[in-house]
């Protein structure tokens, strides 16, 4: 959408689209990146102090369940 309402603009060269094509791909490339590691690695962390907490012996990093593990982290 952006890329069309750029070309649509006026005269665009080769070199300006291509320009515009790898900002936009970037950009995109890096909000995905942030979006997916926010997501999964509070879920990643809970499930390994979850297996590892028979051989933990720190009480604060134990979780009664999934939902006590997010509010623990957060």
């Amino acid at each position: 959408m952006l890329l069309y309402e750029y070309e649509m603009s006026g005269k665009v060269s080769q070199m300006e689209r291509l320009k515009a094509i790898a900002v936009i791909s970037t950009t995109s490339t890096l909000m995905a990146n942030i979006v997916s590691c926010t997501i999964t690695h509070p879920l990643d962390l809970i499930r390994t102090r979850a297996f590892f907490k028979f051989h933990n012996k720190d009480q604060n990093q134990h979780y009664a369940g999934i939902l006590n593990g997010i509010n623990k982290i957060y």
